[in-house]
């Protein structure tokens, strides 16, 4: 026997009302959504706007796929230390 939980179809269906629709993501929102979270008007609500390169590695492209890898840290150029005689 179906728990209620259950028999809900999944993902739903979008929502819609006069005014909205509220809908999955998709990999289209990226860009609006990065510049939501960047913004100070919108920051002074959420804790503070987000660097811009940060949203960048962690908002994936695709929704529902992992963010890109962080890219390697150049450790720069290093002379070797002399050993003291």
């Amino acid at each position: 026997m179906k728990t209620e939980l259950e028999s809900v179809a999944w993902p739903p269906a979008p929502i819609k009302t006069e005014r909205l629709v509220l809908r999955e993501p998709e990999a289209r929102d990226r860009t609006a959504t990065m510049e939501l979270l960047a913004s100070p008007e919108v920051g002074a609500y959420i804790g503070g706007p987000q660097p811009q390169d940060q949203l960048e590695r962690a908002l994936p492209e695709v929704p529902g796929t992992p963010p890109k890898p962080a890219p390697p840290r150049s450790t720069g150029s290093r002379r070797p230390v002399p050993a003291s005689p």
